[in-house]
């Protein structure tokens, strides 16, 4: 669906209002977790400037390709990873931002995991719909697709799992139009899991 993602989907402009939850500042350097083409960093980009970065990775790796084309500003990086084991240095992030994609993680216990890893020690990471659970998974179990059985648990559940992988709650909304959920990184140590996770210097 890459070709057809950005005249489907929009420039990301209506992305504008649920940025305005998420806090992001001037010279941080943000991670768009699952960024498609780009339609989240299209915005995040005027955020942190001047001085920040934002890392759109994906792993589909035509999404990013048309997401380039689209938009070729020097403050996005693109990438193609997974971000169960996405590689990048620990401690390096100031904020991930993964809207619309924590459903489709296999092993969110890892992606938890990699994110506390990546994040700097009070570095946040925000799980962000623009719809709630409810209607999102409605909206899941009646495609015939990969998606079918894709599930965004309640924000609250959701707010609890990770609180329990090491990172303090700093925020937790679940009505008609917002799904946020927002933890900060507040161990050194990130707990362990009964999943081996790759960690890259």
């Amino acid at each position: 669906m890459a070709a057809n993602w950005h005249d489907r989907m929009g420039n990301g402009e209506e992305l504008r209002p649920l940025l305005e939850h998420v806090n992001v500042r001037p010279g941080s350097i943000v991670l768009d977790l699952g960024c498609g083409t780009g339609r989240m960093a299209n915005i995040l980009k005027k955020m942190v400037a001047p001085g920040g970065q934002i890392i759109a990775m994906d792993i589909a790796e035509q999404m990013l390709i048309h997401g380039r084309k689209l938009n070729t500003s020097e403050t996005i990086q693109w990438l193609c990873s997974d971000g169960e084991t996405c590689g990048l240095k620990s401690k390096s992030i100031d904020k991930v931002i993964c809207f619309s994609t924590f459903p489709h993680f296999k092993s969110p216990d890892i992606m938890f995991n990699e994110m506390g890893r990546i994040l700097k020690p009070g570095g946040r990471l925000v799980i962000l719909h623009n719809v709630n659970s409810t209607v999102l998974n409605t909206f899941h179990s009646k495609l015939d697709s990969v998606v079918k059985n894709d599930y965004l648990p309640p924000a609250d559940q959701l707010a609890a799992t990770l609180k329990r992988r090491g990172f303090d709650i700093i925020r937790v909304v679940e009505d008609e139009n917002l799904y946020c959920v927002e933890g900060q990184r507040i161990l050194e140590e990130i707990p362990s899991s009964k999943f081996q996770v790759p960690i890259y210097k």
